[in-house]
């Protein structure tokens, strides 16, 4: 198989389930302006009673911290806690053979293609590497979740992710090196870019040095070259051709995702408000 058959299906998945995502988004903005997804009361409603009325003491107090959280925190929760039920998985020995078929995107033979592409966004079998990115995460989302609104983060996280995945296999199958990758990074790239990029005269710390600030903008343009730097030396510590391919869909997206974007945003609406009307636009 040559190498733009290998990545047809990737390509594919890649199109179609990011279309699927952002159509679901867009949906899940609609309702939650009619009150439909209203989570501000109890998260346990749909457990049993019996099973409610045991564990009343726990449930209550997650529940009246839960309320606590304004809606954009209430975004990353549900997010670090699939994460750290993956990391839990990759710890238990007798798991490693699913977590290693499912949750790594990779292109040895014999490996699925497609699935993996979405799960490894949330799957980190290192404590240093699910605390890393669930920081950069918790710093980011709050902000994101405002500026971009909750529905549209989400869907931006997960494309982010699916898109670097995509970068990934591109890399691998350029190169003939195949590898296992896994983690938010990638995501977290696009993300960082999108945000950045709206906010051009933003001020973020300069790596790890302490007083030293540079312009968001300065930011993003220093780190996709450093990881365009590293791919080309050949450096495979991290997956870079994944984090190339984030800050490359971030920066389309803030460039030109407005009509691609919207006119799924339209489509959907115009089919939802007819199938489903609410008085959420």
């Amino acid at each position: 198989m040559v190498g733009k058959d290998k990545l047809l299906m990737p390509v594919v998945f890649t199109i179609v389930v990011s279309a699927s995502i952002f159509a679901l988004c867009t949906i899940w903005e609609y309702e939650s302006k009619s009150g439909f997804f209203d989570v501000s009361g109890s998260l346990f409603d749909f457990l049993p009673n019996p099973f409610v009325e045991k564990q009343s003491g726990i449930l209550d107090d997650v529940s009246r911290w839960w309320r606590k959280l304004t809606k954009n925190e209430q975004i990353y929760w549900p997010i670090f806690g699939l994460n750290i039920l993956i990391f839990i998985a990759w710890q238990i020995s007798s798991l490693t053979p699913v977590m290693l078929k499912w949750f790594c995107t990779t292109y040895i033979p014999g490996h699925p293609v497609a699935v993996p592409m979405v799960l490894s966004i949330f799957s980190h079998a290192s404590l240093l590497h699910l605390a890393a990115n669930m920081s950069a995460l918790y710093s980011i989302t709050p902000f994101a979740a405002e500026l971009l609104g909750r529905e549209m983060f989400v869907a931006l996280f997960l494309v982010s992710g699916i898109v670097s995945s995509l970068g990934s296999y591109t890399h691998q199958v350029l190169t003939g090196r195949y590898f296992r990758s896994l983690g938010a990074s990638g995501a977290l790239c696009g993300i960082s870019a999108i945000i950045y990029s709206k906010l051009p005269q933003l001020q973020v710390q300069f790596f790890f040095l302490p007083g030293v600030f540079i312009s968001a903008t300065s930011a993003v343009h220093y780190l996709l070259i450093f990881d365009v730097f590293c791919l080309l030396a050949g450096q495979h510590y991290f997956d870079h051709a994944a984090h190339v391919a984030g800050f490359l869909f971030g920066l389309y997206v803030h460039k030109f995702g407005d009509v691609p974007i919207g006119y799924v945003k339209g489509v959907t609406l115009k089919f939802w408000q007819g199938f489903h009307p609410t008085s959420g636009y």
